[in-house]
């Protein structure tokens, strides 16, 4: 985890909106989770862009305004992100 996007890359189509808690402090946190195309798709594994900020954020426009922690992430990371949100 903790890479960035590199050049070439954007991002494609609407996110996933999770709503869940925060993992290590409890409190309501919302995800969006988006794929990203890469330009040179030679081997390349899937990536998405995974967003975190706290509260419990439906409202576009608050989401534009928050506070996030951004990640890029392999389809399997992101994948057991979703899994463990989705499970508690």
């Amino acid at each position: 985890m903790g890479r960035t996007l590199t050049p070439g890359t954007r991002v494609v189509g609407p996110p996933l909106v999770l709503h869940g808690h925060h993992p290590l402090r409890g409190n309501a946190t919302t995800w969006h989770v988006t794929p990203v195309e890469q330009a040179q798709c030679l081997a390349a594994q899937a990536e998405f862009v995974v967003e975190r900020a706290e509260g419990h954020i439906s409202d576009p426009a608050a989401w534009s305004q928050v506070e996030k922690e951004v990640l890029v992430m392999t389809a399997t990371e992101t994948r057991d992100l979703v899994q463990r949100i989705a499970s508690r």
